[in-house]
C-alpha cells in the first residue's frame, strides 16, 4: 500500500488495525499481528515559523480589533485560541506580568508570560471595546466567551 499506491501512514494504519481486528477478533487466531502486520511510523513534519515581518502582516489583514487581539494573545503568549477566547479580565496580572490560563489543554491551569506589547495589545482592546461579563472576549450571546469557530471565521 505504501510502495504501490503511495498512501500516507496514517491511511495504512486503518488498513493494519482492520487486518488486525480480523485476524484477532473475528478469526480467534492467537498470532503476533504486529510482527506479521506492522505499522509503518509516520514521518513528522515541523512547523512552519513566521517571520515578525509576517506576523505582522497577517494580523494586520484581519479587520475585527477583537479577532486581532485575540490572535496577538495567542501569538505572543503562546496560547492555544481555545484558552485565548476563554481568558477572564481577572487573568490578566499586570503586577507579576503573567496570564493565568484556566483549564487549558489536560484540563490544566498555567500561567504564561505577559509581555508589555502584549499588555499595550489588550489595554487599547479593552479600552475600546469596554466588554462587559465574565469573559475578556464575548460572543454576541450574553455570557458567553466567543467561540473559536467564530474566530476561524474571520481569518483571512
Amino acid at each position: 500500500m505504501t510502495n504501490e499506491k503511495k498512501l500516507a501512514p496514517r491511511s495504512v494504519h486503518v488498513t493494519v488495525a482492520a487486518l488486525r481486528f480480523l485476524y484477532r477478533v473475528t478469526l480467534r487466531l492467537d498470532w503476533d499481528l504486529a510482527q506479521i502486520i506492522p505499522c509503518p511510523k509516520a514521518s513528522k513534519t515541523l512547523a512552519i515559523i513566521l517571520s515578525p515581518e509576517e506576523v505582522l502582516h497577517f494580523l494586520g489583514c484581519i479587520e475585527s480589533f477583537k479577532h486581532q487581539a485575540i490572535l496577538t494573545t495567542c501569538n505572543a503568549a503562546g496560547l492555544r485560541i481555545s484558552e485565548a477566547t476563554r481568558l477572564k479580565p481577572e487573568a490578566i496580572d499586570r503586577q507579576h506580568m503573567v496570564l493565568r490560563v484556566e483549564q487549558g489543554k489536560g484540563q490544566k491551569d498555567r500561567y504564561v508570560m505577559l509581555s508589555a506589547r502584549l499588555l499595550e495589545v489588550l489595554t487599547n482592546y479593552w479600552r475600546a471595546v469596554r466588554p462587559t461579563g465574565a469573559w475578556t472576549f464575548p460572543a454576541a450571546v450574553v455570557g458567553e466567551p466567543i467561540s473559536t469557530s467564530a474566530v476561524d471565521a474571520h481569518l483571512p
